[in-house]
């Protein structure tokens, strides 16, 4: 087999391995998300500017911000919070054609000890809060130096120059997302990492095109814009998963059910789609970033989130659609999700017989760490 019939095997399998006349881009973009992972362990805010362009976009958590010093005193400001930073990947994609990288990551991170950061039982609070969601007592106090547990989610652009057969890059773009419904507290490093209950199809047939990826995804956000399941049923997988903010459902009728709820609170949904990255070595794995927006059918607002959206596709249908927006900002609500008018029903009803509660219902707003 020639090395082009064997990267063309790789390519159509989903395995992973870089296609020779790529690899050298490919390590570029890749050490350099290992610079910026690293600076932010080491709370170096300079390190990390000096790899972006002057004229830089950064935007985080609902806020925007341009040019080098610009960043650089929003880092600052943010670092200074924390004693200790770790971040650890969980998967990352890079898209050699457009110089995009995506990843998500869990952070842990520590306070100082003067800091005090208290839990609360809303999830419609504010970010750095509990939002309802985290295990264990309050986050920081002076007598208890544990560490929060987060997911993170980046989409970062690059501008790529290109110097005979090597390459150098600088930051042009940076956007970073918060999972603002999973919060943990864990007393040590040692603590396993959060898994999942998802797992890639080992057998996913033939990747899709760009092309296909495209339609694929269009089809599924217009049908959802349009109110049409038959149609979204159509595009997604028997093992579909959909995983927002603070839901998770499983299977076509957890997802129908969802979907019902959703369309019962909300209305005129329209989707725009900004950029999809494709990752050639993990060709079932796709990042769509879009503009999400809808009507709150009971407050009348109009709102705007930007998603991140990281996707499984498995044999042409949309098997995994895991979103990260920032719900501080959102007129979507928690409690118009399909686990909380769940929980809420089950609670109401072992109320109305047995008094206990059940072991497994004590922390109703909790999102256990299996399905995150």
């Amino acid at each position: 087999m020639s090395t082009e019939q064997a990267d063309e095997s790789f390519f159509r399998h989903g395995l992973t391995r870089s296609p020779s006349k790529n690899a050298s881009k490919r390590k570029v973009l890749s050490d350099l998300l290992n610079d910026i992972i690293k600076s932010f362990g080491d709370k170096n805010a300079d390190k990390i500017v000096d790899l972006m362009e002057d004229g830089v976009q950064y935007m985080y958590l609902g806020k925007h911000v341009t040019g080098k010093e610009n960043v650089r005193e929003a880092l600052q400001l943010y670092l200074h919070d924390f004693e200790e930073i770790h971040l650890y990947i969980r998967r990352q994609l890079i898209d050699i054609d457009q110089n995009l990288v995506a990843c998500e990551l869990t952070a842990r991170m520590k306070r100082w000890p003067s800091q005090t950061t208290e839990s609360t039982s809303s999830p419609s609070s504010q970010s750095g809060s509990c939002l309802g969601h985290c295990s264990g007592s309050p986050l920081h106090n002076s007598k208890t130096l544990c560490y929060e547990e987060r997911l993170l989610a980046w989409l970062i652009q690059f501008n790529v120059d290109a110097q005979g057969l090597s390459y150098s890059a600088r930051i042009s773009e940076f956007c970073l997302w918060l999972d603002p419904a999973y919060q943990a507290t864990i007393n040590s490093l040692e603590t396993p990492l959060p898994s999942e209950v998802w797992t890639p199809n080992t057998h996913p047939g033939n990747p899709l095109t760009r092309q296909q990826i495209d339609h694929l995804i269009n089809a599924k956000v217009s049908a959802f814009s349009l109110e049409d399941i038959p149609k979204w049923d159509s595009v997604v997988d028997d093992d579909i998963i959909l995983h927002p903010p603070w839901d998770s459902l499983r299977g076509r009728d957890s997802c129908r059910r969802g979907i019902e709820i959703y369309f019962k609170n909300y209305k005129d949904t329209h989707v725009i789609g900004l950029r999809t990255l494709v990752d050639e070595t993990q060709p079932n794995f796709v990042v769509h970033q879009q503009i999400f927006q809808t009507t709150n059918k009971h407050t009348h607002e109009r709102g705007s989130d930007m998603d991140f959206v990281f996707i499984e596709i498995s044999n042409g249908k949309i098997r995994y659609w895991r979103t990260y927006f920032d719900t501080n900002s959102s007129v979507q609500k928690y409690e118009l999700t399909d686990r909380f008018q769940t929980q809420s029903s089950q609670i109401k009803n072992i109320f109305l017989s047995p008094p206990k509660l059940p072991p497994s219902l004590s922390a109703p707003t909790e999102i256990p760490k299996s399905e995150i």
